[in-house]
């Protein structure tokens, strides 16, 4: 999928972020710029996690089990509450 097609669909209430598996480290650069700060991002790649989530901030790899909270935590746009 485009970023530009993200940024589109980012503007629908019920989309929220994407998981991002492409292992391209410059793309999440470019969503975070064409869909906004809220927008979350989540690495599919775990060997690319780490820079993944230097580019962007507040990206999560979607493997590790046992931080399945701390991403929940990490993801969640402002204002909406655990559950």
């Amino acid at each position: 999928m485009s970023v530009e097609t993200m940024a589109r669909l980012a503007k629908h209430k019920n989309i929220i972020g994407v998981k991002d598996a492409t292992a391209n480290l410059v793309r999440p650069l470019h969503t975070r710029r064409a869909c906004g700060d809220d927008f979350c991002q989540l690495s599919g790649e775990d060997h690319t996690a780490i820079s993944f989530n230097s580019a962007v901030g507040s990206a999560a790899s979607v493997s590790p089990r046992m931080s399945r909270r701390g991403c929940a935590a990490t993801c969640r746009p402002p204002g909406l509450k655990e559950g």
